[in-house]
C-alpha cells in the first residue's frame, strides 16, 4: 500500500481525492478475518490476544509440520514424549537408559536386541551340538574336543586317537626328554633295566646278579661269586687270597 501524503499547502480537492485514496487503500473492514470488525484497532487487538483463530506459538499448531530439514543450531529437543519415525535415525552417541521392544527368539537380523532378547537368546544355547562349529559322534567317557583344521570343526576323540596318555602304560615306547627327577620316589616292578652308560648309586641292596665273566679277564667289569670261586680254586693260599681281593673289590664298589 502506498503512502499517502497530505500537506497544509494541499487544495480542497487535492486534500478530498487523498484522503479518498487513503480509505481505498485501507480496505473494507467488512473483509477482515477477524470476529472483531469495529475498527483497525480492534481486529490487530484480536490478532495480538491468544484466542482461537490465531497461533502465537508452536504449542498453538496441534499438528506442525516442517516445510524443511529443522536446524537444531545447536540446541536441544526435550521433554517428555515420543518420537516416531519412519525412516532412519542417525545419531553419533545414545545416552541413557534406552528401552525397545524384545524381539522374538532366533530373529536374525539387523533389529536391535534387548537385554531381554539377548539373555533369552544365550540361554537357548546351553549344549556343545548347538554349536555350528562342532560335530559329535558316539560320545564316549574320556573324550576331549580337538579342532579339525580341515573341516574346519571341533570333534570328538578319545585321547588315544589324538596321541594323548591317560596312563603311562599307554606308551609302549616311553621316551625321557630330559633327566628323571626322582622325587624321593622309587622305581619298583618286575623287570630288567638295561643302559648303555654308567649307573651311578650309594649302595646296591639285594642279592644282584650279573653275567660271569671268562676265567683270567683282568678288567674293571664286576664279578659273580661264580667268577671268585673258579679263580680262588686254581691255586691254594694265593688263589684264597686273590678270592678274597676281588669280593673286597665287590663289596667296595
Amino acid at each position: 500500500m502506498a503512502i499517502v501524503t497530505v500537506n497544509l499547502v494541499d487544495t480542497f480537492d487535492e486534500w478530498r481525492l487523498k484522503t479518498n485514496n487513503l480509505g481505498s487503500n485501507t480496505g473494507d473492514l467488512a473483509t477482515l478475518a477477524t470476529t472483531d470488525k469495529s475498527s483497525l484497532v480492534a481486529a490487530i487487538n484480536e490478532i495480538h490476544t491468544d484466542d482461537s483463530d490465531d497461533m502465537e506459538h508452536l504449542l498453538d499448531d496441534t499438528t506442525p509440520q516442517l516445510g524443511g530439514n529443522l536446524d537444531l543450531n545447536s540446541k536441544d529437543i526435550t521433554g517428555t514424549g515420543d518420537i516416531n519415525v519412519t525412516g532412519t535415525l542417525t545419531a553419533t552417541s545414545i545416552a541413557g537408559t534406552v528401552t525397545g521392544t524384545t524381539q522374538s527368539p532366533s530373529n536374525n537380523s539387523t533389529k536391535l536386541a534387548t537385554t531381554a532378547y539377548v539373555d533369552a537368546q544365550v540361554a537357548t544355547e546351553n549344549t556343545i551340538t548347538e554349536m555350528d562349529d562342532t560335530t559329535l559322534a558316539s560320545l564316549a567317557q574320556g573324550n576331549i574336543l580337538v579342532y579339525n583344521a580341515t573341516t574346519s570343526v571341533w570333534e570328538n576323540k578319545t585321547t588315544s586317537a589324538v596321541g594323548i596318555l591317560s596312563d603311562l602304560i599307554d606308551d609302549t615306547t616311553p621316551q625321557l626328554g630330559g633327566n628323571l627327577d626322582l622325587n624321593s620316589k622309587d622305581i619298583t616292578g618286575t623287570g630288567d633295566i638295561n643302559v648303555t652308560g654308567s649307573i651311578t648309586a650309594t649302595s646296591i641292596a639285594g642279592t644282584v646278579t650279573g653275567v660271569t665273566q671268562s676265567s683270567g679277564d683282568n678288567s674293571t667289569k664286576l664279578a659273580t661269586t661264580a667268577y671268585a670261586d673258579a679263580v680262588g680254586g686254581g691255586g691254594g693260599g694265593g688263589g684264597a687270597s686273590e678270592a678274597f681281593a676281588v669280593g673286597m673289590a665287590i663289596a667296595l664298589g
